[in-house]
């Protein structure tokens, strides 16, 4: 019987932590495409979507995200710094330069969801008839709505402040177990941090199918990354 895979609560995002901005290294550039080459991703996902400017890659890419955690500090162009952070995966988000290139995660906010009770509440006490022409029991029955309104909103937030605490939880756990007991993110297997770009050139060699790809690849990715 296979086991299921737990989805994560959580996306890695890739950050520049440092003044200048978000760049990778030639090494990085030419692993992460080693990296997409040997778990069978053909050529040209690898042209369009890794042997780019580092400005214009999805920053939650996997192997991006795994090409950090394997060369750490090697990733990195000399004017960045690049790190790991988390946010939820049920959320859409935009890294944002917040200062000369120091980049931090923002996440969009749900308008429609985050309408705040009170404003409803508001809006139907505006469009409710003059409580003096009304019976008892009608301003008994708005009253008693306008309550319920209150309380199913006071029980969501709550609902939603546990949910979030035991997501938090987990992915604290989540991270914890991705790291090593130096507290260093653990590599991918059979990986070797002594390996140069050289090495990265001839191993991405053997995994593609001909030269033509080949020399594809190297011309795109020779244009990006820093030394």
């Amino acid at each position: 019987m296979s086991k299921e895979v737990k989805q994560s609560r959580y996306t890695e995002v890739a950050i520049n932590a440092k003044y200048g901005g978000f760049g990778l290294s030639k090494l990085a550039h030419y692993y992460m495409c080693y990296l997409a080459l040997k778990d069978g991703m053909d050529v040209e996902y690898v042209i369009d979507q890794l042997a780019v400017h580092s400005s214009d890659m999805d920053r939650d890419n996997k192997y991006l995200i795994q090409t950090v955690k394997d060369l750490g500090e090697k990733a990195n162009s000399s004017c960045a710094y690049i790190i790991i952070e988390r946010v939820r995966s049920d959320c859409e988000y935009f890294v944002r330069d917040c200062d000369d290139g120091i980049e931090e995660i923002e996440e969009c906010e749900d308008e429609e969801s985050n309408q705040n009770v009170n404003s409803i509440i508001a809006d139907k006490l505006k469009r409710m008839s003059n409580p003096g022409n009304m019976t008892p029991e009608e301003c008994q029955k708005i009253l008693l709505e306008l309550y319920m309104l209150k309380k199913d909103d006071d029980d969501r937030l709550e609902a939603e402040a546990e949910e979030e605490e035991k997501a938090e939880a987990e992915a604290k756990a989540e991270e914890e177990a991705g790291k090593d007991e130096n507290g260093e993110y653990k590599k991918t297997p059979g990986f070797n941090p002594d390996l140069e770009r050289k090495d990265y050139m001839t191993l991405i060699r053997e995994l593609c199918p001909d030269e033509e790809s080949y020399s594809s690849l190297m011309e795109e990715i020779k244009n990006y990354g820093y030394y």
